[in-house]
């Protein structure tokens, strides 16, 4: 019998989930919030990873030829300009409806930031920087490395926490005031 692995994304931000050894050897480049990501992988140790999508940080077939150092060494991280540099306006962004906490801290004068191409943070009473910086660790590093898992069978996790988030003209918008950490949570092995 081989293994498989199932992880489900019970997060409210859609994730790139991947399963490693030295590189990807597995991935999906957009589970959604309730989406499933499913692999079958013999029996084999694998790091289990996901980061928050933001539209460029997807791998490729040469994230597995291409030794991962090489990657970080030439500074490939978010691509040319992924973090803006200061406030965007939720005009600027093409938001036509806009929910309700995304009013309200607009009203308080909260800034809205984009990191890559469909992402955007609202500040909230945060500190810019610092939130700013865990979103990009998110999407770069990841919001779940967890290392030494044997796939034998079929293993069952679901990804847990992160911050409240909706998607708004296929922007997803993050509720900075909701930050919790992430959660790898195995369900079953059978």
């Amino acid at each position: 019998m081989g293994g498989e692995i199932s992880i489900t994304n019970k997060t409210k931000v859609p994730l790139v989930m991947s399963l490693w050894q030295i590189s990807p050897l597995y991935y999906d480049n957009f589970v959604p919030s309730g989406g499933t990501f499913h692999r079958r992988t013999g029996i084999v140790h694998l790091t289990i990873r996901a980061r928050i999508w933001n539209g460029e940080n997807g791998y490729t077939d040469w994230d597995n030829v291409l030794p991962i150092s090489a990657l970080l060494l030439g500074g490939l991280t978010l691509g040319a300009g992924a973090l803006a540099a200061g406030g965007v306006a939720l005009g600027a962004i093409g938001m036509s409806v806009i929910p309700a906490w995304i009013a309200g801290a607009a009203a308080t004068g909260a800034e809205v930031y984009a990191v890559g191409q469909t992402l955007v943070v609202l500040s909230g009473a945060f500190a810019a920087g610092s939130i700013i910086e865990q979103v990009k660790k998110w999407t770069t590093k990841g919001c779940i490395i967890s290392h030494g898992w044997l796939i034998r069978g079929h293993r069952q996790f679901e990804i847990r926490g992160g911050p409240d988030a909706v998607e708004v003209n296929g922007k997803f918008l993050i509720d900075a005031n909701t930050m919790k950490p992430f959660e790898l949570i195995e369900l079953k092995n059978d």
